[in-house]
């Protein structure tokens, strides 16, 4: 099994992001600092797919990992 990369052609399955949600999560990932947070703009509509895609990449790579209990409290918190 493949871990997550980062390509400019789409797979063959049905698991990844596109464009916008791929550079903001390719930006987050590189972030080092707190802080430097504030500097990704993510509006509520996208930070629901991005939200939903790690819990399906959790998922799919850990399979005693299950369903987020938190998930509903940050859907909450991010809208």
């Amino acid at each position: 099994m493949q871990e997550g990369v980062f390509t400019a052609h789409q797979p063959s399955h049905q698991f990844y992001l596109l464009d916008k949600e791929a550079a903001a999560v390719s930006d987050i990932l590189k972030i080092m600092q707190p802080q430097e947070l504030e500097q990704v703009f993510l509006n509520q509509e996208m930070r629901r797919r991005i939200t939903h895609a790690i819990e399906q990449y959790y998922a799919f790579h850990i399979p005693e990992f299950g369903a987020l209990r938190t998930l509903p409290v940050l859907r909450e918190v991010m809208s």
